[in-house]
């Protein structure tokens, strides 16, 4: 008898076992319980740099340290609420050239295309242009042997 009762308890341990995995299982699988994956920021940040990267007068640049850092110039920070975004892009001008005219167009731009393209209402972009020396756009890249 007291092996009936004690295959019958570890059954019930079991069983009980068994009804709360599948429980467990299904609260991982609901959306409100997971983690949240958002590649809009990463997407926008990418337009907004290849729209600023045709506008003319602004120039491509990654010094070394921007290489090993992964940045460099046209470069997009994006802040995302909702359907709406906010844009801070940093954009590279050779000297001489017309900053504010650069910028504006920059702006502009950036603001017309990511909304046309990627369905976010962009609210607002905030350019800053760093001026580049003439050496600074003309360098070779130097590469170690």
């Amino acid at each position: 008898m007291a092996s009936v009762s004690d295959s019958s308890a570890g059954g019930a341990v079991q069983e009980s076992a068994a009804r709360t995995s599948p429980k467990t299982s299904e609260q991982a699988s609901e959306p409100s319980t997971r983690g949240i994956l958002d590649v809009r920021s990463a997407a926008i940040e990418h337009l907004a740099e290849h729209i600023a990267a045709d506008v003319a007068g602004t120039v491509n640049y990654r010094s070394n340290m921007d290489k090993l850092r992964g940045r460099g110039y046209p470069h997009a920070e994006v802040s995302i609420r909702g359907a709406s975004s906010w844009i801070t892009l940093d954009i590279a001008v050779a000297w001489p050239g017309v900053v504010e005219d650069i910028a504006s167009t920059a702006r502009d731009q950036v603001r017309t295309e990511t909304t046309r393209l990627s369905g976010s209402d962009v609210r607002r972009v905030d350019v800053t242009v760093h001026v580049l020396t003439a050496d600074q756009v003309g360098a070779p890249e130097r590469r170690v042997r």
